[in-house]
């Protein structure tokens, strides 16, 4: 079959290159719309607690999307800021979009008030029968309203916003992985090939599997959740399977071009060698499907990206390669005769056999060190913190930790279907109140007296051991009613072996790097911890 696949591609090769070049010109120019699609998301299932407790708010609240304004640097009580501001309320409030706007100068809250008098939170929620689009549109213009208030600073802030700043954030760091990479895959490439041609076809490959793969994640966007960082996944795993299955082919292309014409040699590479890439690809394929099993819409739209680069890199690497190689292969200089004993590689191989006795305990330890960081691992969403500082979402939440008492922390939001007025609902609130580590309990704003909505604040960060023990204990406490809180053994033997020690090192490295910090500086980005 791989034989007549490339016997195919050859007689057809001017037209296999073209379909390809349609696909990646579509791709570059279509595919990027996947960004406008892209959520950073909760990265929970639909049917998890916490998902259904916000389902159950936003149908018993009617809520819509929040826009929240800080305004920062003069006197809350300053006059011209309080006319700046109720001019801005005014309009505001006579949109036909949006549904109410939270005033902290005619109507004082104390929530909405920084601590030390200099800065106030303007919140504005959008009606929630908005389509996306006008959705979308609203938002903008609201944001641009809010600006225009007479303040020293204004930042303004909600979920589009800090969605837009986190999709920049993961295009402007693939630009960045890109910029990186390239050249160092460049400089392997010609120490490898010695020659622009061989050069230019894994880049080409890459190129051409990046752009379709980015088609197929704008497809599976219309239908599912979609998380920026699959992106992310499709250039990563574009350019390194792009350069792989390429010099599985190119190599062994040049092998064959020492005994045989351009089209034999195409004919039998793809025999063996064209084989091997695609065995790999699905097995690589099959491996990331086992993530759609998870009800994740973050790891399932990871596989997607995933599953769709490494098909398409996989087609690209046993038709496009062939054509080029039928295209440019008189270019590429055939693989000189030598002995097997000269190779630098067939050197290593022998060492390695001679004194595995001593390599093996010394590799396998090695690794176990690399994989000890991993052992102290915390794992959490990401949040705002992972934008640079120069995001104004991140600079709103900075503020409001630091001087807006309790809004530091996103609350833990607990629902009861029992009026608020009910003694049992009473009972309720104080054994949350009562609870070691609860900072301040709250009503949630804009709740209908039949459901008891409550905001918990927790003493530390929102995903701190203290916030987790609280969600913990509060789904302990008794109820009145309905509550809710946000072939030979040997060989596969050794298979899993290899991997349970190359993941354990990659692992613990991960967390040497982006959890402890070190090399912070060399990639540029800041540790959460």
């Amino acid at each position: 079959m791989f034989a007549a696949i490339g016997r195919f591609t050859y007689r057809r090769r001017r037209l296999v290159a073209f379909v390809w070049l349609g696909i990646f010109v579509v791709g570059i120019l279509v595919g990027p719309r996947v960004f406008a699609h892209l959520d950073s998301g909760n990265g929970l299932r639909g049917n998890a607690e916490s998902v259904v407790t916000l389902q159950r708010l936003n149908q018993a609240t009617k809520s819509g999307t929040e826009v929240t304004a800080l305004l920062d640097g003069r006197d809350v009580h300053d006059p011209a800021l309080r006319a700046s501001v109720a001019a801005a309320v005014a309009d505001l409030r006579a949109r036909p979009d949006v549904r109410r706007v939270i005033d902290p100068v005619a109507t004082p809250v104390p929530a909405l008030l920084a601590s030390d008098r200099r800065a106030m939170l303007l919140e504005v929620e959008l009606r929630d029968d908005l389509s996306v689009s006008q959705e979308n549109q609203a938002s903008d213009q609201v944001t641009a309203r809010l600006r225009r208030i007479s303040a020293p600073r204004v930042l303004v802030g909600g979920n589009r916003a800090a969605n837009l700043d986190f999709q920049d954030r993961a295009q402007k760091d693939l630009e960045r992985g890109e910029m990186i990479a390239l050249p160092f895959v460049v400089v392997l490439l010609f120490l490898i090939f010695r020659g622009v041609v061989a050069l230019l076809v894994p880049l080409v490959v890459a190129l051409v599997a990046i752009a379709g793969a980015l088609l197929v994640l704008l497809g599976v966007s219309q239908l599912t959740d979609t998380s920026t960082y699959s992106v992310n996944v499709i250039t990563m795993l574009g350019i390194g399977l792009a350069v792989d299955y390429s010099l599985l082919i190119v190599s062994r292309f040049r092998e064959e071009r020492a005994g045989h014409e351009a089209a034999a040699a195409i004919e039998r590479t793809l025999a063996t060698a064209g084989r091997t890439v695609a065995f790999s690809g699905l097995t690589v394929a099959i491996a990331l499907s086992g993530l759609l099993v998870f009800a994740v819409p973050f790891l399932r739209s990871m596989a997607w990206g995933g599953i769709g680069v490494v098909l398409v890199a996989m087609v690209a690497a046993i038709t496009l390669i062939p054509a080029l190689l039928g295209l440019w292969g008189r270019r590429i200089k055939p693989a000189r005769a030598t002995r097997s004993d000269h190779g630098v590689f067939y050197r290593v191989s022998r060492v390695v056999q001679r004194f595995a006795w001593a390599l093996v305990p010394l590799l396998v330890v090695g690794l176990a060190l690399l994989a000890v960081p991993f052992a102290h691992a915390k794992l959490e969403n990401s949040g705002v913190e992972a934008l640079p500082r120069s995001s104004g979402v991140r600079q709103l939440f900075e503020t409001l930790r630091d001087r807006f008492p309790g809004r530091g922390s996103d609350p833990i939001i607990v629902l009861a279907e029992i009026n608020p007025a009910d003694p049992q609902a009473q009972a309720f609130v104080a054994r949350v109140r009562a609870l070691p580590g609860v900072a301040s309990v709250a009503p949630h704003q804009g709740v209908p007296p039949v459901v008891t909505v409550l905001d918990v604040t927790p003493d530390g960060p929102s995903q701190g051991a203290v916030a987790t023990r609280l969600v913990s204990q509060i789904r302990g406490l008794e109820r009145p009613v309905a509550v809710y809180v946000t072939g030979s053994v040997v060989v596969p033997l050794k298979a899993v072996v290899m991997n349970v020690l190359s993941l354990g090192a990659s692992f613990g490295a991960l967390v040497w790097v982006f959890q402890e910090g070190h090399l912070s500086g060399l990639l540029g980005f800041e540790p959460t911890g």
